[in-house]
């Protein structure tokens, strides 16, 4: 599984709070407690995590693992080693939106950050009268007003066009609204869609009770998490249901000609928010996944809270709900098949689905 040295972009758009939220001391030697930082980590994700009660049953020696690695750790006290132990803890429960890195206060910080520069805004380029080709390298929330400024700004345009490909290759995730305005353009029927579970251990409890009192929050949303939480108080250590039903139907008044046809791009790097549209364009007649893989599988357990160790060198991400998808049709963690598996021969994927559409 892979490592992150910081917060990707993409988990940082889903998270329920922002790491400034929360507060450490700061413990200035560059020596380090590894076992208070492992023990730490073990028992949160024991207590909140909401994919722990699904792994507890796939890996019946959890407690022999755990107990190993905190083991260890009560010998280590150089960070650099802690950090490697804390990935092998974060390897073992082997999910993508369980993730880990540095902070600034850790005092290895420029050795261990790893500096992404990418330019993830989207684009939209016409190769003729017929083709429109959605580029989609993110779906980080920041984003999303020059996503749907791009569409509005070529509606007329897209209103005609035949064939849309949209470019998906390389995109985490981030939110589902990213992806709201282009919904019309594959819709064909009805899109199902699956609801989440919160799993009610008091850690996430007193998260959503935090959370109620964000003034940023549209009050439909407040009242939701006020009801989520009276639920969840009322059946601890449980899953509860957000809302009253564990599916619901999106349902669009037109059903637009153009484009008639939909290819879209993805490859293993999809995961999260992605995978989660990928789902809602499968069930439109007019859409076809391509791809040399399947997506990376990260989508299951979602709604990140972020902890600080004790020392205040790392973080790590917890996943507080469970899709109602499960157990039937998981995602996490071999990821969405594209419809058409392309062979590691084709070099240029896009240049394949030009030539074949």
């Amino acid at each position: 599984m892979r490592t992150f040295n910081r917060l990707p972009k993409s988990i940082a758009g889903i998270l329920l709070f922002g790491l400034t939220c929360l507060t450490f001391s700061t413990i200035q030697a560059q020596e380090c407690d590894c076992e208070t930082e492992v023990s730490f980590l073990a028992a949160r994700y024991q207590k909140d995590y909401s994919g722990f009660q699904d792994f507890k049953i796939s890996h019946p020696d959890y407690e022999q693992k755990f107990q190993s690695l905190i083991d260890r750790s009560s010998t280590i006290h150089e960070v650099m080693n802690c950090h490697e132990l804390i990935g092998e803890l974060i390897a073992y429960l082997n999910n993508g939106h369980v993730v880990y890195g540095v902070l600034e206060e850790n005092p290895k910080f420029d050795v261990l950050y790893e500096e992404e520069e990418s330019d993830d805004y989207p684009s939209l380029v016409f190769p003729d009268s017929k083709t429109a080709i959605l580029t989609i390298k993110t779906g980080n929330l920041e984003y999303k007003i020059d996503l749907d400024n791009l569409i509005e700004h070529h509606k007329s345009k897209l209103d005609i066009i035949e064939h849309l490909i949209i470019d998906l290759r390389g995109n985490s995730g981030g939110g589902d609204d990213m992806y709201t305005n282009i919904i019309p353009f594959i819709y064909t029927n009805p899109i199902i869609t699956h609801g989440t579970y919160l799993w009610t251990s008091e850690n996430n409890i007193s998260l959503f009770e935090e959370y109620v009192d964000n003034p940023n929050l549209p009050e439909e949303a407040t009242q939701q998490i006020r009801e989520i939480v009276k639920k969840g108080k009322a059946n601890p250590n449980s899953f509860v249901l957000f809302g009253d039903n564990k599916t619901d139907t999106i349902q669009l008044e037109v059903i637009r000609a153009y484009p008639n046809q939909v290819s879209i791009l993805i490859d293993s790097e999809c995961t999260s928010a992605t995978e989660e549209f990928l789902l809602k364009a499968k069930q439109s007649t007019k859409t076809t996944s391509y791809g040399y893989e399947s997506t990376g599988g990260a989508l299951d357990y979602a709604n990140l809270n972020p902890v600080i160790t004790p020392s205040g060198y790392w973080y790590a991400t917890v996943p507080t709900t469970r899709s109602s998808r499960l157990p039937e049709n998981p995602v996490d963690p071999h990821g969405i098949a594209p419809d058409v598996l392309v062979s590691s021969d084709v070099k240029d994927l896009l240049k394949f689905v030009l030539d074949n559409n």
